[in-house]
């Protein structure tokens, strides 16, 4: 007897710069989310869809969940944990560069609030000795009592299938929400303001990159197509 499909939404969370988005953009193999070193890049909610023969996933990423100073701090962390509330699974992405700190503390805090299974997630594992990865993982098992350990490398793919097929196993038994070939609930528009926001970011220094908004217009004839 074949397994029931699974489908599921997936909250990615984590302190800032732990590599949300770049675990995003792996998984669905083409860039949704903008990613920079800066932090706090991502503003919204964005979901990306991988549809498999035996599951749908469906990833929220998420911003930097951190003690905010400001109003945009404060919104960028509600939004983190009203997720948390949304979802069945929730991936809590660890940096292995830079162990745990008082952010994946409180984070995981939030996560046992929540009551969802979680997963963790350690990312970054292409760049630390692997001798440091043991003790990391039982620091994330003193924290809370997550399902299973991923290490992973969100840059490099390494260990990211293994990751996506553990958490198929975790999804419940459930149709497709979404079509089989749709790869986010964003439209063109909204990806192509994300995309000039990215370089902004990038290019710019001491200014104010995060206060940068992109107001998009794309005008389509038969030639081509312009964002202004």
């Amino acid at each position: 007897m074949a397994e029931a499909f699974r489908s599921g939404f997936i909250a990615i969370v984590g302190k800032p710069n732990v590599g949300k988005s770049t675990l995003l953009n792996a998984f669905v193999g083409r860039p949704l989310s903008i990613v920079a070193a800066k932090p706090q890049t991502t503003r919204h909610r964005i979901l990306g869809i991988v549809t498999t023969p035996a599951a749908q996933l469906i990833f929220v990423d998420t911003p930097g969940f951190h003690r905010p100073k400001h109003l945009l701090g404060r919104h960028l962390v509600r939004t983190v944990t009203s997720t948390l509330m949304d979802v069945d699974l929730v991936l809590m992405v660890f940096d292995a560069t830079s162990g745990i700190r008082q952010e994946d503390e409180r984070l995981v805090e939030q996560v046992a609030l929540a009551g969802h299974p979680a997963l963790a997630v350690i990312n970054k594992v292409d760049v630390v000795p692997k001798p440091r990865l043991l003790p990391l993982i039982e620091c994330c098992a003193a924290l809370h009592p997550f399902l299973e350990y991923v290490p992973v490398s969100a840059r490099t793919g390494e260990q990211v299938e293994r990751l996506r097929d553990v958490i198929i196993r975790q999804l419940p038994s459930s149709e497709r929400w979404f079509e089989p070939e749709q790869v986010t609930d964003r439209p063109t528009e909204f990806l192509a303001a994300e995309y000039i926001r990215e370089q902004v970011i990038r290019a710019t220094q001491q200014e104010i990159p995060h206060a940068v908004a992109v107001v998009e217009r794309i005008e389509e004839s038969q030639s081509d197509a312009r964002v202004e």
